[in-house]
């Protein structure tokens, strides 16, 4: 009988995380074009929240347009594609 029970509240869990994902899961999508040598990158991620700058935004749709806003990435912050840049 225990096993039963303890069967029921498996599948009952999974069914909840499975609306808990319907309702709350996003995906955003990371796309890496590079200047300097012929690469690009394309991934996607799942996420249940997101961390929004609030600061210097006027409204929540200011926050959410900072967030995806298009970023050059340079020294420090630079994305190394691994290939190297061979110049003649």
């Amino acid at each position: 009988m225990l096993l039963i029970v303890g069967l029921i509240i498996v599948v009952f869990d999974w069914h909840l995380i499975g609306q808990i994902k319907k309702l709350f899961q996003g995906k955003i999508q990371s796309y890496i074009k590079c200047i300097k040598v012929k690469y690009e990158s394309v991934s996607e991620e799942s996420f249940f929240d997101i961390s929004l700058n609030l600061k210097d935004c006027a409204d929540i749709y200011a926050s959410l347009d900072d967030y995806v806003r298009e970023e050059i990435l340079e020294g420090d912050n630079e994305y190394d594609t691994g290939v190297k840049e061979f110049k003649k």
